[in-house]
């Protein structure tokens, strides 16, 4: 199942960051990820970096370490985890087929998976998890240039978010 929303709301500019450490087994994720892709639709400016995780359980690892992996094909991370985060939680086969349809499981690919960088990447949104004291996902961190912050743990509204980008916007234009 090939997600039908193909939208790249990923951005590496803006003077606002979120930061999203989430696992594709978790249903509140998926839940939070539907909710930015509202919220970031209409705010083009804001600098996202996704984490995946694998906090849960064994396919929480492969969907995880297949996303990294597939941040070295083209358009293929956004599709990928539209198409996993778009849809409820995924078994391992369902996964290996999403892979399958994408031309994405070969070799290469899977020895990918195992690597040294990949481990590193998913580290990166542990350690964020580790620094904010958090022990489950999701995690969202929303901050501006000047160092300010609005740290969400678990499910949010669309309008919540808004909110808090309001606020931390605000918060830059006072400092």
């Amino acid at each position: 199942i090939i997600a039908k929303c193909k939208k790249n709301f990923t951005n590496l500019t803006g003077k606002i960051t979120l930061q999203f450490v989430y696992d594709y087994e978790c249903p509140y994720c998926h839940h939070l990820y539907q909710a930015l892709q509202q919220v970031l639709d209409r705010k083009k400016q804001i600098k996202l970096k996704l984490y995946p995780v694998a906090v849960i359980n064994k396919t929480s690892l492969i969907a995880a370490t297949a996303a990294i992996v597939t941040t070295h094909y083209p358009h293929a991370f956004i599709q990928y985890t539209n198409t996993l985060m778009l849809h409820s939680p995924m078994s391992d086969q369902e996964i290996w087929q999403v892979l399958n349809s994408m031309g994405l499981n070969n070799p290469a690919f899977l020895q990918d998976m195992h690597s040294l960088w990949v481990k590193n990447q998913l580290l990166e949104g542990l350690t964020l998890l580790h620094q904010y004291h958090v022990k489950s996902v999701p995690l969202l961190i929303i901050s501006n240039d000047h160092g300010k912050s609005i740290v969400f743990i678990g499910e949010k509204t669309p309008a919540e978010l808004q909110q808090a980008i309001q606020n931390i916007r605000k918060e830059s234009q006072i400092s």
